[in-house]
């Protein structure tokens, strides 16, 4: 199957792969097992994130049909897009940043699934997506000294 690029896709992300490098990188990071038990997260937290992402790699090359496939990439995509919002007005009021991101990329999802499992387990349930992307942001992107 060949690789394509999402742009062409309504709703993807420019720059984005599909088809079988996304179905590959799917199933390859969420192979890592979590051992903290379903109920004990909140929804959008970073431990529940990990759950559900751990659960998809039972369904092999299946994971990338599965609705909670959908839903964890809509998650990350939603706190990517307020992130955004909220670092493009806080640059053209002229305040200071926590962060200097290009206007776009691309985020390997073995290395967003490190950062989440970076994250102490006792504070998982109680840390959102958000939070998660914001501090990733601020590491992998810093501002320049002014």
């Amino acid at each position: 199957m060949p690789v394509s690029r999402a742009g062409s896709r309504p709703g993807s992300l420019p720059g984005a792969r599909t088809i079988s490098r996304a179905a590959y990188g799917l199933i390859a990071t969420f192979s890592i097992a979590l051992t903290a038990p379903a109920h004990a997260a909140p929804s959008g937290s970073i431990e529940d994130f990990l759950i559900r992402a751990d659960r998809l790699i039972t369904l092999g090359p299946l994971a990338m049909a599965a609705p909670d496939a959908h839903r964890l990439k809509a998650e990350v995509i939603d706190a990517a897009l307020s992130y955004k919002a909220r670092n493009d007005a806080q640059r053209k009021a002229g305040q200071p940043r926590r962060s200097c991101p290009p206007e776009s990329g691309e985020m390997e999802p073995e290395e967003w699934l490190a950062h989440l499992r970076s994250f102490p387990a006792a504070l998982r349930p109680r840390l959102s997506i958000s939070f998660a992307l914001e501090r990733y942001m601020e590491k992998r992107f810093p501002c320049p000294l002014r």
